[in-house]
């Protein structure tokens, strides 16, 4: 429901135990922009689901920088405009293993079939296999969730709609400052509600102690 900072305060002192935690102040805050950055990559969030299509492929062009398109937490789809009838998407599915993707590596050029997200040491970059055939303007379409703009005072709201996304990023919130005090078991409960109420929205499991690495 798009809760104010200054609002879900209350929350994350209750689940913490900490009466004078002040959420605002630069160090919390970055506590509530990691917390909220691990929420949303958790699940593919309607309220954060974007599309974007402004890459242009290039023929014999494997990989396509993302800098200049939205930065996603998460990519869910990537499609390329047919290039036999341009009112269609064709979907490029997401590589399996390495070996799948070294098969379409030696495939000749063509519509890709496959895609990636990786670094190449500089940038991010979505790349596609088979490389190519043609050039193309606009013709990538990729959908995903994007990472939600950062807090910088009380006044911001979360990104969620609903009071108990608010309230799993509450527990979160209140588990990375205990981790950080050293207060593991209570950091531990707050993990637990916060993946049960998740499991409970969404259906999706979590791993405790990959969550538990993401908020430390």
């Amino acid at each position: 429901m798009a809760t104010e900072i200054n609002t879900l305060q209350a929350s994350i002192r209750r689940y913490a135990r900490l009466s004078n935690y002040n959420a605002t102040s630069a160090e919390a805050l970055i506590a509530g922009n990691n917390a909220t950055r691990v929420l949303a990559g958790l699940v593919p969030w309607q309220e954060l689901t974007r599309s974007n299509q402004t890459i242009n492929t290039v023929a014999s062009q494997e990989q396509y920088p993302l800098a200049s398109v939205q930065i996603f937490l998460q990519i869910t789809i990537v499609e390329i405009v047919d290039p036999n009838d341009s009112t269609r998407l064709i979907p490029i599915p997401k590589y399996m293993n390495d070996v799948t993707w070294r098969l379409a590596g030696k495939e000749p050029d063509g519509v890709p079939e496959i895609h990636r997200k990786e670094h190449n040491g500089t940038d991010n970059v979505l790349s596609l296999r088979p490389k190519p055939l043609l050039a193309g303007t606009n013709n990538i379409k990729i959908t995903g969730i994007i990472e939600p703009t950062a807090y910088t005072s009380g006044s911001n709201s979360t990104p969620f709609h609903t009071v108990t996304a608010d309230d799993i990023l509450a527990h979160m919130w209140a588990a990375s400052e205990l981790f950080k005090s050293g207060e593991n078991t209570h950091a531990n409960w707050n993990m637990g509600q916060a993946i049960q109420s998740l499991r409970a929205l969404t259906g999706v499991p979590v791993n405790a102690q990959d969550l538990m690495k993401q908020l430390q």
